[in-house]
């Protein structure tokens, strides 16, 4: 069984139910999370929307889907306090057996421009092939 969940998170410097409403209205997408516990606290520290890969079963250009999320929006998400640096993109991956990951150069360099990181989690889920 592979678990593959792409994520787009923004941290804010104190837990606030008003900035995280601001990023929402700002980025025009609920968030969501399979990890909802995280996202439904009553003062969240960290906005997430994320897609599970697993459930829908096909590429997922997530890099570009959430850079266009983010693009001409970032003056607006620093008007509420949200720095570059404070925005990252990762990728949730429960493997079975060997993994491997590889990005088109196009895709990294858009990342780098707009000051975006990219971040990853591996484990194996500890299935016997």
């Amino acid at each position: 069984m592979i678990n593959l969940i792409h994520s787009l998170r923004i941290w804010f410097n104190s837990p606030s139910r008003e900035v995280y409403d601001s990023i929402t209205q700002v980025l025009g997408v609920e968030p969501q999370s399979v990890f909802s516990k995280e996202v439904d606290r009553d003062i969240p520290s960290v906005w997430m929307y994320e897609v599970d890969v697993s459930a829908v079963n096909d590429h997922y250009d997530y890099i570009n889907k959430f850079c266009d999320l983010l693009d001409g929006r970032y003056d607006q998400l620093k008007e509420i306090g949200i720095e570059k640096n404070q925005i990252s993109i990762w990728t949730l991956y429960g493997y079975e057996g060997q993994c491997n990951i590889e990005y088109d150069p196009k895709d990294l360099k858009r990342l780098g421009d707009n000051g975006v990181k990219l971040c990853f989690s591996c484990w194996d889920n500890g299935y016997d092939n």
